[in-house]
């Protein structure tokens, strides 16, 4: 991979998963508001990873959208 800008995509991602993860276990205020926020999320990363061509911000930005659905189901 070669380097872009602010690091790695994937060091990005995992980054970015970290920090959902984090919200997700300790903002239970939040819950009605965490699927909403993985929408934006992963849309951003589609669509990002599209203008730049990187194929591994599209498959995040999809499993984004998928954790999504999953949660919204969860905790309805």
């Amino acid at each position: 991979m070669e380097k872009r800008g602010t690091g790695y995509a994937h060091e990005m991602l995992v980054a970015f998963f970290f920090l959902i993860l984090v919200v997700t276990f300790y903002a239970s205020d939040y819950q009605l508001a965490m699927p909403a926020i993985l929408l934006m999320a992963g849309g951003v990363m589609i669509l990002g990873g599209s203008v730049i061509k990187e194929p591994l911000i599209i498959t995040a930005g999809v499993v984004c959208l998928a954790i999504a659905l999953m949660y919204s189901e969860v905790f309805k």
